[in-house]
């Protein structure tokens, strides 16, 4: 299967790809002596071979150029691995074997009520018991005016009758 190549000179503009060219032959040059260069010292070596003006705006862009180009690079190589995973999974053969033949059973299945009904009972008690438990647990509400009394050390000067659910009392 032929290789696949990609053009990454699409992306950028033809002064874009000069530049970034000659950074690359900046690069190598000073690679070449065993030296490891930073953004800044490549910036400094295009200034001093008269490639671009030595102020901030054209570092700025010097900057995002090369990260614009190690993005797309990025890019590429992550496309092409994926591309190289879907080359090699392809090329593999499946293997399918039936294990077992479907059949249809014999009589019809229904659900049988008595367990349904019996184990919904259940969990509807265990249910009730859990919430019961629960809110009784984290209810802090003061019932009695001797707990009032208790827990706040203060004195209580009076208290309002429960009448239980009927708002208006029936003589």
């Amino acid at each position: 299967m032929p290789k696949r190549v990609y053009n990454t000179r699409l992306h950028f503009g033809t002064e874009t790809q000069w530049l970034l060219d000659r950074v690359v032959e900046t690069v190598e040059e000073y690679e070449e002596m065993g030296f490891v260069m930073t953004l800044r010292q490549v910036y400094y070596q295009l200034v001093r071979k008269a490639l671009i003006p030595n102020d901030k705006h054209e570092y700025n862009r010097l900057k995002d150029d090369i990260q614009n180009a190690q993005g797309d690079y990025e890019g590429k190589k992550d496309e092409l691995k994926r591309a190289r995973t879907a080359e090699s999974v392809a090329e593999q053969q499946v293997f399918l074997s039936q294990l077992d033949t479907a059949s249809l059973p014999h009589k019809p299945i229904r659900p049988i009520l008595w367990i349904n009904a019996t184990v919904g009972g259940i969990v509807a008690l265990l249910l009730a018991l859990s919430y019961g438990f629960v809110a009784d647990f984290y209810d802090h509400r003061f019932k009695t005016v001797e707990q009032a009394e208790k827990y706040l050390e203060l004195p209580v000067l009076g208290s309002v009758h429960n009448l239980g659910r009927e708002i208006i009392v029936r003589k």
